[in-house]
């Protein structure tokens, strides 16, 4: 197993978790708040992909990781922060984080695939 598939997997099955409790236990229960579990699963399926380097699911796994980053500071901004309730604001800023670490990875194997 590469390092990129151990973080692009650890990032998909945290997101997933994570964000199923953050839903869970957000005051005003958003359906923005469930894309980033949406992606999640697209990510699982696209870690098979990662994991033998193919270059497209790779790719494609940059771009959600990307446009998940951007979509976990949209919900940081506007629908987590009139809430009262902390912990979806933590785990979507370990969600955050992950995603981050996760892009760094993908960014490096798809850099090397070319």
């Amino acid at each position: 197993m590469t390092k990129t598939h151990i973080a692009n997997i650890f990032n998909a099955v945290l997101t997933l978790i994570l964000g199923l409790y953050a839903y869970r236990h957000a005051s005003i229960q958003n359906v923005v708040l469930l894309v980033p579990i949406i992606f999640a699963v697209v990510l699982i399926v696209f870690s098979q992909g990662v994991h033998y380097r193919n270059k497209a699911q790779t790719s494609l796994s940059l771009l959600l990781t990307f446009i998940l980053i951007l979509l976990v500071v949209y919900i940081l901004k506007n629908d987590l922060s009139f809430t009262e309730d902390r912990i979806p604001f933590m785990c979507y800023w370990v969600i955050f984080l992950t995603n981050v670490i996760a892009l760094f990875y993908l960014f490096r194997q798809a850099k090397s695939l070319r």
